[in-house]
């Protein structure tokens, strides 16, 4: 595998692939940056406005489950045979929001509120 990767003769990525590897790839995260940069200016702007949105900060919170169970549901709706159509698609995220909130009520949180609650005898227990 690494001699494959290494030789740009003997690639495992596809044409295709190629492309989305060396431009849309680094345009994203180039557009990421300057996004952040934009987020971090001390003035209020359109994108504070966005991301301040009830919705997204919601997202926000659930975010970290979001990232744990996309990839399995998405792995289930192509296993259905559903991956690839607009509605198979629109399935996965309705179900990936759900799994993460899911997650986010019935697990982070009990955690979180288990943690606060700790915090302080420990913090009183330090010199």
């Amino acid at each position: 595998i690494a001699s494959a990767v290494g030789d740009p003769n003997r690639t495992m990525i596809s044409v295709p692939n190629r492309f989305v590897f060396s431009f849309v790839m680094p345009l994203v995260t180039l557009s990421t940056g300057v996004l952040l940069l934009a987020l971090l200016a001390p003035s209020p702007s359109f994108l504070h406005r966005i991301f301040g949105f009830a919705p997204m900060v919601w997202l926000g919170r659930i975010s970290y489950g979001l990232y744990l169970w996309h990839w399995v549901v998405h792995h289930a709706v192509v296993k259905w045979g559903w991956g690839g159509k607009v509605w198979g698609n629109s399935l996965g995220l309705v179900l990936s929001i759900g799994a993460a909130a899911a997650s986010y009520y019935g697990l982070e949180r009990p955690f979180l509120k288990l943690k606060s609650r700790r915090r302080p005898a420990a913090e009183k227990a330090l010199p």
